[in-house]
């Protein structure tokens, strides 16, 4: 989960570097988006079905 959020942010950085945006909006930004990400994430049954999948599969 947190590698896709990850992901994201990087292409949502390197959009904003292009459109000339300062670093410390970037931040502010880009950390305002990380958490959004992960409580949408977090609170998605679908993800939540996947995660108790690889931990089921991680003991056996």
């Amino acid at each position: 989960m947190h590698l896709v959020v990850l992901a994201n942010l990087e292409n949502l950085n390197a959009e904003m570097i292009t459109s000339g945006i300062s670093q410390s909006e970037r931040i502010v930004k880009l950390n305002n988006t990380a958490k959004k990400q992960l409580e949408l994430l977090k609170n998605n049954s679908s993800v939540r079905r996947l995660e108790k999948m690889d931990e089921k599969l991680k003991l056996e």
